[in-house]
């Protein structure tokens, strides 16, 4: 039986609502990080956190009247069966999937996880006939996995050199029509971690750049 996207709430995950249908989910517990923006955090949790902000953002309260009006409409834009909103929440809900099969802990106990978002792009096709997404929403959630986590080097980048000109038009070349999509979820996956707690001030500054490109008109 399909499951209805909009049931995919950050409250009815937690409940356990999905037990049998998306145990994968449920799977991301097995993998707790520990590291510059988790402490000691496990990937479920960190879903949920990262859902539940998503879901706040969403209300697009945050942004001016007219980027409120562009988000509307952008967000309301059908991919396939389902609208770049649904898709959204669903990459959300699948951004750290392979989590659980990349987990490796260094020498100093640190647990790191590289190639997931890689491989978790592989892992959406297993998802699609459970969530009823045709080939072009799979495609596009596929494309959010494995692009999510670029961000974090464009950021890197503009406050090493400053040039964000430069990195921010390379990034938008690169990912196309989702770039503002995974903002969206950079910022929620942001929120939804550690890094406030852990460095408040690298957590400002990362905020506060999402936040100047989601507002900018560009």
């Amino acid at each position: 039986m399909k499951i209805n996207i909009e049931s995919l709430t950050s409250k009815n995950i937690k409940a356990g609502q999905f037990k049998n249908d998306l145990p994968e989910i449920y799977d991301l517990k097995e993998v707790v990080e520990d590291n510059g923006w988790h402490k000691k955090q496990d990937v479920f949790t960190h879903t949920l956190a990262a859902l539940k902000q998503l879901e706040i953002i969403l209300d697009l309260k945050t942004f001016s009247s007219q980027k409120k009006d562009f988000l509307k409409k952008h967000l309301k834009e059908k991919i396939g069966n389902y609208t770049r909103k649904d898709l959204l929440i669903v990459s959300t809900l699948l951004h750290d999937i392979a989590k659980p099969i990349t987990a490796m802990k260094d020498k100093t106990g640190i647990v790191r996880c590289p190639g997931h978002e890689f491989f978790g792009s592989v892992m959406v096709e297993s998802f699609s006939s459970r969530l009823g997404l045709s080939k072009k929403d799979e495609e596009y959630v596929k494309r959010m996995v494995f692009y999510h986590g670029f961000i974090v080097e464009v950021l890197n980048q503009i406050m090493s050199k400053e040039n964000k000109n430069y990195y921010l038009n390379s990034y938008k070349k690169a990912v196309g029509d989702i770039y503002y999509d995974l903002l969206l979820l950079f910022y929620s996956d942001l929120l939804g971690s550690n890094l406030k707690e852990l460095n408040p001030k690298e957590y400002k500054i990362r905020k506060n750049l999402i936040l100047d490109f989601l507002q900018s008109n560009s």
